[in-house]
């Protein structure tokens, strides 16, 4: 498949579970986590972290607190690192959040007697 026809760019819909503080890992590189559960049927929970890096730290999850529910757009990230000391490389995989859009939660189904 030529690169052109990939698509690494989605939107994740979910409730918050929680939001990490902004996690400094040197002077350059900073990230912070966003953890969302995301199911179209609720007994398969997908449970997943976004990520927000560098200057994205300071107002991307702005206004977003746990329970809310929201429209993450996100892209996937992949890199391998191969250290050359005979082991098979390892690969690592992350959701790199661009956008959050706070969503109005839907009202639950109610269920009712009536037969018809």
């Amino acid at each position: 498949m030529p690169i052109e026809e990939r698509q690494l760019s989605f939107d994740i819909i979910g409730d918050v579970e929680s939001l990490d503080e902004t996690n400094v890992i040197s002077e350059k590189f900073r990230k912070q986590e966003l953890h969302i559960i995301a199911s179209d049927n609720p007994q398969y929970e997908q449970c997943l972290t976004v990520e927000a890096l560098g200057d994205k730290c300071d107002s991307l999850f702005e206004g977003i607190t746990s329970g809310d529910k929201v429209k993450v757009r996100c892209n996937l990230r992949g890199r391998r690192v191969d250290k050359n000391d005979g082991n098979p490389p390892r690969y690592f995989n992350s959701i790199e959040c661009w956008a959050v859009e706070k969503m109005e939660k839907q009202p639950g189904h109610v269920k009712d007697d009536i037969p018809f």
